[in-house]
């Protein structure tokens, strides 16, 4: 199961004696149980197989396959997601998962990939914490030796210097502000801190943990947009699996409306203990239909609202849906992105990296990571206005434009340089037509990058790859730089 269509392309150039390959995605897909089973290769996506999980009809529950492979399996790595039991619910001789990244925010991935093989006792998740996640949390050598005598049982691992590929290069820059960003960045940290402080004394169960979370988005969009950002958020900066791994680390998570402990914070991220709104703020189960009822609407216009917990301008949907977050964050697309700069300001950022651009354009094609849409919307911004042609591709495109869109990319010897959001571009796609590649901002989750650059660093690639990093000195930036390295 592939998330990326194109990338199906490789069967019919490596699979010899497999003459009969079908595609089983988008309408007028093959409904004949027979016919697929009959068919040497069969083809499909995530979202396709999660849609039919309901429908006792489809040929998909009606075959016993022979083997069942999942490319890019960390998909799946939550195990009470719809994805996650549709995935399950297919029957075959042999299951296989592939990826790079088995463990993104803890072992609980892992078992959700033992789970879908199969591997019997510990594909059970309750036996899989009793000898694996319990022990290890313990610092027990009992499940050092289990969770190595499973890994060796089950697992075919094949690093990059078993394969022999070129070597990356990483270059890191280190940026200092100009006066105007300092000042700004300064003056809206003191601000953000006295509100989150303010709050915090409403209730003395209230630790504003949730709050840490939202000043340090701020201030590390800021970071990127410099005195072009503007002082309201927009809806599409919030990313609940950065915030998930925040409380992770922090072990606690509270109800920033009524300042109750939530319990489980898996439950957070799987939406049974509490959700996410999408301008980052954490509710338990009760308060989320009392929050949703005291929206405001803005000058009477549907879909617009201001929350009744923060400042922000809501559009759309007023929590972040697990199913289709990455679908649906981009609501105001069709609005000009100058709406949500300063036209007058400047971001010493994104100057650098489209300088850094120029400079090396000659070089071959190269593309630009950010986990943020507003981001690359000012980079783009940026690069028009140097007349640098370039290609685009986040969560609002559909697979047949994206495919137009790579191909355009691979294709065109004019078009170098790709802009990419992160959780778009880390995942099911192969991308060795690029030999650099410009991470706007670090992430919390350093599997996101690497995922990233794995998408250019892997079989097929023939150069060495040019990883270049921005921190801003002195900020936020630097401070999760150095706790991942360290």
């Amino acid at each position: 199961m592939h998330r990326m269509l194109p990338q199906f392309d490789f069967a019919n150039r490596h699979c010899d004696g497999f003459s009969n390959i079908v595609t089983y995605h988008g309408h007028g897909r093959e409904g004949d149980a027979k016919a697929l089973a009959n068919s040497d290769i069969v083809l499909s996506t995530y979202h396709t197989i999660s849609h039919e999980a309901s429908d006792k009809e489809s040929p998909l529950w009606q075959i016993k396959w022979f083997r069942i492979v999942l490319d890019e399996a960390h998909i799946i790595r939550r195990m009470s997601t719809k994805l996650f039991k549709a995935m399950k619910k297919l029957c075959a001789k042999f299951y296989w998962c592939l990826t790079g990244t088995p463990v993104q925010n803890s072992l609980e991935d892992l078992a959700a990939l033992i789970s879908f093989i199969r591997a019997a006792p510990l594909d059970d998740l309750h036996k899989f914490r009793k000898h694996v996640i319990k022990p290890l949390t313990k610092g027990s050598e009992n499940g050092v030796e289990n969770l190595r005598q499973l890994l060796d049982s089950v697992c075919l691992r094949r690093t990059k210097q078993l394969l022999n590929l070129p070597e990356a290069v990483f270059e890191l820059h280190p940026l200092h502000f100009s006066a105007r960003e300092e000042l700004l960045y300064n003056d809206t940290r003191d601000k953000l801190v006295k509100l989150i402080n303010k709050n915090s004394l409403k209730s003395k169960n209230q630790k504003g943990y949730l709050g840490v979370f939202q000043l340090q988005l701020q201030l590390r969009r800021l970071c990127n947009h410099g005195t072009f950002q503007r002082a309201s958020l927009e809806t599409d900066e919030f990313d609940p699996d950065q915030a998930i791994a925040l409380l992770k680390k922090q072990k606690i998570a509270k109800c920033e409306a009524c300042a109750v402990t939530i319990t489980g914070i898996q439950g957070i991220e799987e939406k049974r203990n509490g959700s996410f709104t999408v301008c980052g703020h954490l509710l338990c189960m009760k308060c989320v239909p009392r929050l949703k009822s005291t929206l405001k609407s803005i000058d009477g216009r549907d879909g617009c609202f201001q929350c009744s917990l923060c400042p922000e301008i809501v559009f759309g949907n007023y929590l972040v849906d697990e199913e289709c977050a990455t679908n649906s964050k981009r609501g105001s697309k069709n609005i000009s992105a100058w709406q949500y700069f300063d036209k007058e300001g400047c971001s010493t950022k994104v100057s650098t990296i489209v300088n850094d651009i120029e400079h090396h354009n000659t070089e071959g094609k190269s593309i630009i990571f950010s986990c943020w849409t507003r981001s690359l919307d000012l980079v783009g911004i940026f690069l028009q206005s140097r007349k640098i042609p370039f290609v685009r591709i986040d969560g609002s495109h559909s697979l047949g434009q994206r495919k137009w869109i790579l191909e355009n990319y691979q294709r065109d010897s004019v078009v170098k340089i790709l802009l990419m959001t992160t959780g778009t571009g880390a995942v099911g796609l192969n991308l060795t037509i690029a030999n650099c590649v410009y991470l706007l901002e670090p992430q919390w989750n350093p599997m996101v990058e690497n995922q990233a650059i794995a998408r250019v660093l892997r079989l097929g690639q023939k150069r060495n790859v040019r990883v270049v990093r921005y921190i801003m000195k002195g900020t936020v930036e630097e401070a999760s730089h150095n706790k991942t390295v360290g």
